[in-house]
């Protein structure tokens, strides 16, 4: 039975398979109010990943053996009230150099 994988290794796995730009931690975890059991909120900057590419992004991540649920969403895709909120509350967990 495999080990289960740490969040960092499901986005550092990501960020090798595909053209992200920068991914922010938003939500409870990036506001300090969350529980054991909450789930990892985490926008993808990628304005070249279309619909059916960030699907695939998603079974990736939804795919690997983590403890938690990371929850993707394109930041891109979403509307500017959400955007405004990831922005304002989020916090930059990778960007590419």
């Amino acid at each position: 039975m495999r080990e289960p994988l740490s969040v960092q290794s499901v986005i550092d796995e990501l960020v090798d398979l595909y053209p992200i730009e920068k991914l922010m931690l938003f939500g409870s975890r990036a506001v300090g109010d969350f529980d054991s059991r909450s789930d990892f909120d985490v926008a993808v900057f990628a304005p070249e990943l279309c619909r059916r590419k960030f699907s695939r992004l998603r079974l990736d991540a939804a795919e690997s053996r983590t403890l938690y649920w990371v929850s993707l969403v394109h930041f891109e895709s979403n509307p500017p009230a959400l955007q405004e909120r990831i922005v304002s509350q989020g916090v930059v967990i990778y960007e590419r150099s």
